[in-house]
């Protein structure tokens, strides 16, 4: 999961860079996670739309459908510190969802 952020936030970076006629070092793009009891928490390092540098807090939950083969992976990403309500805000949000066919 840790690779598949990464290239996506580093190309996400590129392109809003080849858009918007920035300068940016794609060498500052990074992506850390750790897996802590099922959950994967870290931090992502990436470009935004105005070239400014961004590191966005996240947590992400992988979650089997129990009734079919799907696997659903919540991502919650901000760049708020953890204690921030939003936290609670997007958990709750995750944990009321409910895989139907």
């Amino acid at each position: 999961m840790q690779s598949n952020l990464f290239d996506y936030y580093r190309g996400l970076s590129q392109d809003f860079a080849q858009e918007g006629k920035l300068t940016v070092d794609l060498s500052r793009v990074s992506v850390t996670l750790k897996e802590e009891g099922g959950l994967f928490r870290g931090d992502i390092s990436t470009y935004s739309f105005t070239g400014k540098l961004i590191l966005l807090h996240t947590d992400a939950v992988i979650r089997p459908c129990s009734d079919s083969d799907h696997t659903v992976i919540f991502f919650s990403l901000t760049p708020q510190d953890r204690s921030q309500p939003v936290w609670k805000t997007m958990k709750s949000i995750g944990d009321s969802f409910v895989c139907k066919r």
